[in-house]
């Protein structure tokens, strides 16, 4: 079945009609890659769903987390030591018990500082715990704020 820019690229006299013909099976090709790939994705997601019923789970209830507040303080308190070269990166983990914030100098290292959130306070336990790379209980404190301000304080700092 021949189109209309079949057409125009078997008459010679027409220019520019071999660019249009060039542009129209592109355009061909981009439509049955769409498909192939559109089929694609609904067989992944057929076959994902298929014999599995998504369960909602409430087990994140049980986990502790730093809060919007918590994380800005120790983030902004990140970006600074970053700033000063004396901090590379950094990770958190959320555990039922407690909630890390680990400080690294490399990426390759273990962490040099972790601050603990525990889940509950007790009074063998405060809610904030500073742990160094040896994992020596350097501070404990109810407010994060005063933990971080001991660190800024302390002239902890990275020996190279």
């Amino acid at each position: 079945m021949l189109c209309s820019l079949d057409i125009l690229a078997l008459n010679n006299n027409f220019q520019g009609v071999g660019a249009l013909y060039i542009i129209k099976n592109i355009l061909d090709f981009s439509l049955f890659l769409f498909k192939i790939i559109s089929t694609i994705i609904n067989m992944v997601v057929h076959f994902l769903s298929q014999g599995q019923e998504i369960q909602k789970d409430n087990s994140d209830k049980n986990i502790t987390f730093f809060n919007k507040n918590e994380l800005s303080s120790i983030l902004s308190f990140y970006g600074k030591k970053v700033s000063q070269g004396l901090l590379k990166d950094y990770a958190i983990d959320h555990l039922k018990t407690h909630a890390i914030f680990s400080f690294y100098r490399n990426t390759f290292e273990s962490a040099y500082l972790q601050i603990y959130k525990n889940k509950k306070n007790t009074k063998a336990r405060s809610k904030y715990s500073l742990i160094n790379s040896a994992g020596v209980l350097l501070k404990h404190n109810e407010s994060l704020d005063a933990l971080l301000t001991y660190i800024d304080k302390s002239g902890l700092s990275i020996v190279k």
